[in-house]
């Protein structure tokens, strides 16, 4: 990336966490060859500003090895801050399969850093890579002072999309992915990503708006899950816990409470604990007993 080939060399030591890390981790080494920002494909260009709107372009490195064509694309989000996209091209199509950018430790999610800290020789990083996975799972790289060329910890943070495109393929169901900013999600017919306004409670408002009785919602906003509830959808959180009416109505009045409660702590708030094996397992059981009960 622009600040440095050095950080970019750094990131790739460790990439076999991602589909296009696995794929060059084995086997010979890779022809590279440089590009420039005016050399980069028309179709590595579509993609990379379809996953990233408004993003300048540096340059790029074409990598090829045993037939198969990679594209490591370079440069700068519309708010300056650097980026970089790893594409994988088949049958002449440039698809996405990370995204890439360096964070400040203060900026990582609460999730992401709760995790870490609570790791027992756990450190103040003064490097963290963000790696957003095709399958939408993002991975946060954390490196130490003094050792540039290998992350010291990694911590993954995964949120349920993954069993929701796999149980909606399997009962042929739609899926709609809301949110306020562009995003990837796979490519398949039955998934379709929803881009609101960046207005308060736009994307609950659409969400709400387009539930009914033959609707699953995932979502852990407690006042969202009681709007959807009212049209007669079915509300999961991300660990599988059901919203229902019988419980509704208490956890928006504990959500109140909470919420007087923070007032007084002067934003020390936490982050939800990261989505672990057992809310992945508990969630993928969940949202198919939901979709079993819809089919009868």
């Amino acid at each position: 990336m622009g600040a440095g080939n050095c950080q970019s060399a750094a990131r790739k030591v460790n990439r076999c966490h991602s589909p296009l890390g696995a794929l060059l981790a084995d086997g010979p080494e890779a022809v590279i060859t440089e590009l420039t920002a005016d050399d980069i494909p028309e179709g590595a260009r579509a993609a990379a500003l379809e996953a990233v709107p408004g993003m300048s372009f540096a340059g790029a490195e074409r990598k090829e090895r045993d037939g198969m064509v990679f594209y490591d694309v370079e440069g700068t989000r519309a708010d300056g801050s650097e980026v970089e996209l790893d594409m994988l091209v088949e049958d002449g199509v440039f698809r996405v399969v990370e995204i890439q950018r360096d964070l400040a430790w203060a900026d990582v999610p609460a999730p992401a850093r709760a995790a870490a800290e609570a790791a027992p020789d756990m450190f103040t990083p003064v490097r963290v890579i963000e790696s957003v996975q095709e399958d939408g799972a993002v991975i946060y790289e954390l490196f130490r002072e003094g050792q540039p060329g290998e992350p010291a910890a990694e911590v993954k943070l995964a949120d349920g999309k993954e069993e929701i495109y796999r149980v909606a393929e399997r009962f042929g169901a739609q899926v709609r992915v809301v949110s306020n900013s562009p995003f990837r999600v796979p490519v398949s017919a039955r998934v379709k990503r929803v881009v609101v306004s960046d207005g308060f409670d736009a994307a609950d408002d659409w969400i709400a708006e387009h539930a009914d009785a033959r609707s699953v919602v995932i979502t852990a906003d407690i006042l969202l899950a009681e709007r959807c509830l009212k049209a007669g959808a079915r509300v999961l959180k991300h660990d599988g816990r059901a919203f229902d009416a019988a419980s509704i109505g208490s956890a928006v009045a504990t959500r109140a409470i909470m919420e007087d409660l923070r007032a007084g702590m002067d934003g020390a708030h936490g982050g939800p604990p990261p989505f672990s094996k057992a809310d992945r397992s508990n969630f993928l059981q969940a949202l198919d007993r939901v979709m079993v009960e819809l089919r009868r």
